[in-house]
């Protein structure tokens, strides 16, 4: 599952692209796409809310494999940047990788195996989620700890806390 906000990051990241190239992008996998001068960028974030979880992992696959040329497109390549590693901290969030200009599942949510199946409350999601935050890359840098190790404590925390 795409969370909301790997979506509003998408969101960002093509808001740098001229309105065309986004629009044909967005169109190819069925959102109905209207920019108009002035609310650009709300207007892109509602043609990919619109979208399925099936849809915009489709966009984000392409996104990912032709981001060179993406890149190529903007004059401040910085910015495009930027805006590419919030996307990849996005999707690793939501247990995807970039491997090879693919998108790779890292491991299936078990938060969502659990939300489903109606074993997890919100707050214990929450809790989860918390977790997930305090031992991803981003939040703390796990010095002389492999990723085995972190990958096994988090597994620890979260079964602890159910």
């Amino acid at each position: 599952m795409i969370a909301h906000r790997t979506r509003v990051s998408l969101t960002q990241l093509l808001a740098q692209q001229q309105p065309a190239i986004v629009i044909t992008l967005l169109s190819k996998y069925g959102a109905r796409v209207s920019i108009n001068y002035g609310s650009a960028v709300y207007d892109l974030l509602n043609a990919v809310r619109s979208l399925n979880d099936h849809q915009v992992m489709h966009v984000l696959a392409e996104v990912v494999a032709t981001a060179e040329d993406l890149r190529f497109r903007i004059t401040l390549k910085y910015r495009f940047d930027v805006r590419m590693h919030d996307l990849t901290q996005c999707l690793a969030l939501d247990g995807y990788q970039i491997e090879d200009k693919q998108l790779r599942q890292t491991d299936p949510s078990i938060t969502d195996a659990l939300r489903t199946s109606g074993e997890i409350s919100l707050e214990e999601e929450r809790g989860l989620a918390g977790v997930f935050q305090l031992l991803s890359p981003g939040a703390h840098r796990p010095v002389g700890i492999p990723q085995g190790q972190m990958t096994r404590l988090g597994r620890s925390f979260a079964l602890n806390m159910c």
